[in-house]
């Protein structure tokens, strides 16, 4: 693993760890101030805060994973393009390796 991945991920995990740490205190206040949502009760309030902090930080942290990568992008947006270029390259792989054989049995 390059140094480059290994810092990016470096970024990403304190990223998402910050973003968990502001969800948690945010619902954590919400739930002592008895604040309510929807009718929803004071905690559940905060518990759906604290739930809604954990889908936020992963929209954010594949929005910023995408951002900073472009194997990021292509693999969460191409992939049905690459799996389809794997079973491309397989058949070609399997060719070669036969065309290699009886290149070597004539030899």
């Amino acid at each position: 693993m390059s140094w480059h991945v290994a810092i990016r991920f470096f970024f990403l995990i304190l990223f998402s760890g910050l973003l968990a740490y502001i969800g948690d205190v945010l619902g954590y206040r919400i739930g002592k101030m008895r604040i309510s949502f929807f009718s929803l009760r004071p905690r559940v309030t905060a518990q759906v805060i604290a739930v809604g902090t954990g889908i936020v930080i992963t929209f954010i942290t594949i929005g910023f994973s995408s951002l900073i990568s472009q194997e990021v992008r292509i693999a969460l947006f191409n992939i049905d393009r690459l799996i389809e270029q794997q079973k491309e390259l397989l058949v070609v792989n399997e060719d070669l390796k036969q065309k290699n054989e009886a290149l070597l049995k004539k030899s």
